[in-house]
């Protein structure tokens, strides 16, 4: 396969960080035996889903996420509401036109497992990537816990090579 960026680059967007292992299980808290609904901890991921990444409304975050929130993906690890608006900040500014479609949803307790489509067009620079006006559309998935009433800690996998790919990061292989 031919690199359109130094490989250096394209393992720093796509490095392992800290992320969940595939063998690792979700933590257990004591508030765990809180009754909770799954159909109100899907809502409320949602809904954050909605008014936060798709709708921009950031005045709303502390609403759906804990004080001590926590969120995990292969390349980034973010601690604290303050790291995740900041980061929530810059997704939007590169790709402006975000949307978040969930295509489905798994509950348990105070556990969410969404599937998502994410989409938008890459207007802003993004991870050090100067815009490149290219759409992406790619699949995924979040893992949510649930603490209080509000998102304690999540677990994204995004299919980053299909993103880097339709960003044209990432040459074509012309040899069948």
């Amino acid at each position: 396969m031919k690199l359109s960026i130094p490989a250096m680059e394209l393992f720093r967007l796509i490095r392992y960080s800290g992320g969940m292992k595939p063998t690792d299980s979700l933590p257990r808290s004591s508030s765990d035996n809180a009754p909770a609904t799954p159909s109100n901890s899907a809502s409320l991921v949602r809904d954050f889903i909605e008014v936060i990444l798709n709708g921009g409304n950031l005045s709303q975050l502390e609403t759906f996420i804990h004080s001590n929130y926590r969120y995990h993906a292969p390349a980034e690890e973010i601690v604290g509401i303050d790291a995740f608006l900041d980061f929530v900040r810059s997704l939007r500014a590169a790709f402006p036109d975000m949307h978040v479609e969930v295509t489905e949803q798994i509950a348990e307790g105070h556990r969410v497992c969404t599937q998502v489509v994410l989409t938008g067009t890459q207007l802003g620079e993004f991870n050090g990537i100067p815009p490149t006006q290219r759409t992406i559309k790619i699949a995924g998935v979040i893992i949510s816990h649930l603490e209080e009433g509000r998102i304690r800690e999540e677990w994204e996998l995004l299919d980053q090579y299909a993103m880097l790919h339709q960003l044209g990061l990432l040459a074509r292989n012309s040899a069948a």
